[in-house]
């Protein structure tokens, strides 16, 4: 089966608003989709807001084990997905939060999340600042914080560097 007869038969994947996997079988398994999340009571989607594009979902042929369903940004438009703005959005809320932060740690901070989730130039630099500014003394609680966000969504690349939660 070539490249493009797998990608005609993919599924659709249902996504809660915060990132939370519904059913990565959304035409194939209907019976496992929910108008809203049973872990965070948010609604649902199977497709991007921007442009309507649907969430690509699991592929045939591969275990569903090994597929990767929560993507950051939409291939069609490339806009953010909700889970991606809002995930940012949390980070930098943590980050502007943290009173141990000088005013110039907390705008590198900020300044240098959306790289986080995109793999691309600057992801290294923002991975750099991400260590410099959580590791320094006694900043565990930010550090742990903003892994917990991150881990999920981050770019691959800066999700191997972070480490997990």
């Amino acid at each position: 089966m070539s490249d493009d007869e797998q990608e005609e038969r993919r599924d659709i994947a249902q996504i809660c608003l915060t990132g939370h996997v519904i059913n990565p079988s959304f035409r194939l398994r209907p019976q496992f989709n929910t108008n809203f999340c049973e872990t965070c009571g948010r609604a649902t989607t199977n497709h991007c807001g921007s442009c309507k594009a649907p969430i690509p979902g699991a592929m045939p042929l591969i275990a569903m084990s090994k597929q990767k369903y929560l993507k950051a940004y939409c291939g069609n438009c490339g806009t953010a997905y909700p889970w991606t703005r809002l995930a940012i959005d949390e980070t930098r809320k943590l980050a502007i939060e943290t009173v141990e932060l000088s005013d110039d740690e907390r705008n590198a901070l900020v300044e240098s999340v959306p790289s986080l989730f995109r793999e691309g130039p600057g992801t290294p630099v923002a991975i750099a600042r991400f260590q410099r500014i959580t590791l320094k003394g006694s900043r565990k609680l930010l550090s742990d914080g903003l892994k917990h966000i991150l881990y999920t969504l981050a770019a691959e690349g800066a999700r191997r560097q972070i480490g997990g939660p």
